[in-house]
């Protein structure tokens, strides 16, 4: 699965889109964004791919049993007055969190 932290730019390094076995992984504590790249041939001046991967996921796989996401939320008049079954857009993954079925953690930023 591709995902990315939405807070950074595509161009900036963690704003990258990487493999990932979770969509919620940029939420999650152990996500490691790094460039795990390699050159096309043997010969070092040949041309560098970039790809993109948790670091994590690459050296030692998942972590068993999955971490908690702790998703961002904007501090707005509507997030204030939530209840449960509101839906809301995380800020760093993108997900559609639904408030109240304590699957997640989460942080408000203004």
């Amino acid at each position: 699965m591709k995902v990315r932290d939405r807070r950074y730019k595509i161009t900036q390094f963690k704003g990258h889109v990487i493999d990932c076995p979770y969509a919620d992984c940029p939420c999650l504590s152990c996500y490691n964004v790094q460039d795990c790249g390699y050159y096309l041939g043997s010969d070092p001046f040949e041309q560098w791919l970039e790809s993109f991967d948790c670091l994590t996921h690459v050296n030692h796989g998942c972590p068993d049993p999955k971490p908690q996401p702790n998703h961002l939320f904007r501090n707005t008049k509507r997030f204030q007055n939530r209840k449960a079954g509101d839906i809301f857009c995380c800020i760093r993954c993108g997900q559609l969190c639904k408030i109240g079925k304590g699957e997640f953690d989460f942080e408000i930023i203004n």
